[in-house]
């Protein structure tokens, strides 16, 4: 990888962490706007087009399709809309809980050390039921 290929990967990534992690809320509103402005922009150039003198001998129903193309959008995006696959809800798995030896002796630990047997002591539902008391003093 050269010089260049390195920079553009550094500017690239640093684009990207900005864009995505660090300040993604503030470029998401910056893209919103920018987009808002093209379309303000361009909505004013057709409105000021629009009422053009048109030449002689020049094709008159050029609007026509226009609204045929932006209807036809329209219906095509309200199909994709609507032809998209559901997002499937998974069921829920339950737990397998991992066999016991019973008899098994505990082993005493003291420090940071790597243990290549694992013993499991416990095995709990993953739903406690919620606590009914009252907090205060009596």
């Amino acid at each position: 990888m050269g010089l260049i290929a390195r920079k553009l990967h550094w500017a690239y990534w640093m684009a990207r962490y900005w864009a995505m992690d660090k300040y993604a809320t503030p470029c998401r509103r910056a893209v919103l706007v920018a987009a808002l402005v093209v379309f303000s922009v361009q909505a004013v150039a057709l409105w000021q087009a629009a009422p053009a003198a048109i030449a002689p001998g020049a094709p008159r129903g050029a609007w026509v399709q226009v609204v045929i193309q932006i209807a036809l959008l329209v219906i095509s995006a309200y199909i994709a809309y609507a032809s998209r696959p559901k997002p499937q809800v998974p069921d829920p798995v339950s737990g397998q809980a991992p066999e016991t030896k019973d008899g098994k002796a505990l082993k005493e630990l003291f420090g940071t050390v790597w243990v290549d047997d694992s013993a499991i002591v416990g095995w709990a539902n993953g739903t406690p039921e919620p606590i009914r008391k009252k907090g205060g003093k009596k």
